[in-house]
């Protein structure tokens, strides 16, 4: 058995920043992103299996920036979330 499933999202903007001395139309925007994850099983017996699963294959991170009408391009970036890549192999069996 083989499966493979994915998640696109857009670049999305966030909640607007206010206070003192920011400028309207100020907003966190994340970058867009794609996570892709495979899983496969297969069985040598009717009750022994090996089976494998990774997620984030891809190891997609997300950006964020943060800016205004006047914010120069230098200054949008705000941090990077970078996850990794989680994989998973095991055996299992029904006795």
């Amino acid at each position: 058995t083989l499966r493979a499933n994915w998640n696109y999202k857009g670049r999305a903007r966030q909640g607007q920043i206010t206070g003192a001395s920011i400028e309207p139309g100020t907003f966190d925007w994340r970058s867009k992103r794609l996570y892709i994850d495979l899983s496969a099983e297969y069985f040598f017996y009717k009750r022994v299996a090996v089976f494998g699963s990774m997620r984030n294959v891809n190891d997609a991170t997300e950006d964020i920036e943060r800016y205004g009408p006047s914010t120069p391009a230098h200054a949008q970036f705000r941090q990077r979330e970078d996850f990794g890549s989680l994989w998973t192999v095991g055996v299992k069996g029904t006795f």
